[in-house]
């Protein structure tokens, strides 16, 4: 199905988790080799979570800048970006 980007944007930060926690239970199972395409999705992933992390911590003090909050915007729609690509990749096969 090919929804528009905008719905992931919605979810981009239980989606972002999401593929995180894919990582992890992977990782810890003892899989250390994945597909090529979710290799390509991480990256952004850990971006996304890793702007978001520092903007947040930014806004709970009160002190988030402008460029930070540019970081996490344009990192954040890289993610859907690239998770709609991993996603409607997946529902074609």
């Amino acid at each position: 199905m090919n929804r528009p980007l905008k719905e992931y944007l919605k979810y981009a930060d239980d989606l972002a988790q999401q593929v995180i926690n894919a990582w992890g239970s992977s990782w810890h199972a003892g899989i250390r080799s994945f597909p090529p395409e979710f290799n390509e999705l991480l990256e952004p992933t850990f971006r996304y979570h890793d702007a978001k992390r520092v903007a947040d911590n930014h806004r709970e003090f009160g002190n988030i800048s402008k460029r930070t909050a540019a970081e996490e915007s344009e990192s954040r729609v890289e993610f859907a970006k690239a998770y709609k690509k991993f996603r409607e990749r997946h529902e074609r096969n």
